[in-house]
């Protein structure tokens, strides 16, 4: 699969940071499989861009993260739809994950229909300590 090309992405389009938690606690990984919802798309949109910021801790090899979108309900399950490759997580950096296109929504990647959670899947890791402080999302309407 193709990656969304750096030319497509504009100054316009919006960008959201989301923090972890409102304390400037970093949020610890969780060591079961889950889908971490970040965001809720308010109208049909593309997403570009999606960079996690990755405090201190313990990564353990296994931990990886993965771009995806999904139902808003569901508690901690996994996103249904994933959105790009996984990214290996390494302490303290902004990980950018990739978004994937394909030839049906090539330049862009799928549109995401409005009230769809989007957000990062992350496997079972055990004892990982690895933490996240936000993640950045840009994005552009459909």
């Amino acid at each position: 699969m193709a990656l969304i090309q750096a030319t497509e992405i504009k100054q316009t389009d919006p960008y959201i940071f989301v923090p972890a938690t409102l304390n400037g606690v970093e949020a610890v990984f969780p060591v079961t499989a889950t889908g971490t919802r970040v965001f809720i798309a308010p109208f049909n949109l593309y997403v570009l861009q999606m960079t996690v910021y990755t405090g201190a801790g313990v990564i353990v090899s296994g931990e990886n993260l993965r771009p995806a979108y999904g139902t808003a309900t569901g508690g901690i399950a996994a996103l249904g739809t994933t959105l790009g490759a996984v990214t290996t997580s390494v302490a303290s950096s902004a990980l950018a994950l990739n978004i994937d296109t394909t030839a049906a929504t090539e330049p862009l990647g799928p549109v995401i229909p409005a009230g769809s959670a989007i957000g990062v899947n992350h496997p079972a890791v055990a004892l990982s300590t690895g933490t996240i402080i936000g993640v950045g999302i840009r994005y552009r309407m459909a």
